[in-house]
């Protein structure tokens, strides 16, 4: 008698960014190189999605090195990105609003978080610049919800 094997059918995890695409169809191809950013609000997504998945990588190349958010040392910046990512609950993110002129955009966006079992959510309003053909994430205002 054979023993037929079952396999579990995996349903492939939903991106954090909050599309109904996988994460690998969805912001997992950014991440992983090769395909860039096509908007300002295309790249906050696949931030957030980079946060949520531990992606510290990406978040600092996606940073633009001569703007206020640019941390050196750059190992001790990754350093603080990774414990946040890793310390932080990432509940869903929500466009609020979105614009596009020229190589520069903006984009408000409420990012639903918990940390340490308390409420951690935050509206930003991020600036973006487009450098060779690459939307970078330049600085952004927050504020506690």
């Amino acid at each position: 008698m054979t023993k037929k094997r079952l396999k579990k059918r995996r349903h492939p995890a939903q991106c954090p960014c909050g599309s109904s695409a996988s994460y690998g169809a969805c912001c997992g191809r950014f991440h992983r190189g090769g395909v860039v950013a096509a908007s300002p609000q295309e790249l906050m997504r696949s931030r957030y999605a980079a946060y949520a998945r531990g992606e510290v990588d990406y978040i600092v190349e996606t940073t633009d090195p001569g703007s206020p958010a640019w941390q050196e040392p750059v190992k001790i910046w990754r350093d603080e990105i990774r414990r946040f990512g890793r310390d932080s609950e990432f509940l869903g993110v929500e466009i609020l609003d979105a614009s596009e002129d020229g190589d520069r955009g903006e984009v408000e966006f409420l990012a639903k978080l918990r940390a340490d079992g308390e409420d951690a959510s935050f509206e930003e309003r991020s600036a973006f610049v487009r450098r060779e053909g690459r939307w970078l994430y330049q600085s952004g205002v927050t504020k506690s919800v």
